[in-house]
């Protein structure tokens, strides 16, 4: 797969967790077999996967609100 774009800077992980968020909650809003089967994931790994791209994803939000109230 050739990426372009924001999806070319990003480490494999990283693009794991990119391609999981916006497959999942933003373009495309698949189900979780249809995430899995797209990203070629074990069953396992998906749910490990998905917990920490959410995780990470509140982190960055909640930075970016502390910036703005507090910048």
């Amino acid at each position: 797969m050739q990426r372009s774009g924001i999806e070319g800077a990003l480490t494999k992980s990283n693009f794991l967790f990119f391609r999981f968020l916006m497959s999942k909650y933003h373009e495309l809003n698949m189900s979780d077999q249809g995430v899995l089967d797209e990203l070629n994931l074990e069953r396992s790994t998906y749910y490990r996967r998905k917990k920490e791209a959410i995780l990470l994803c509140g982190i960055l939000l909640w930075d970016e609100v502390w910036d703005k109230r507090f910048a």
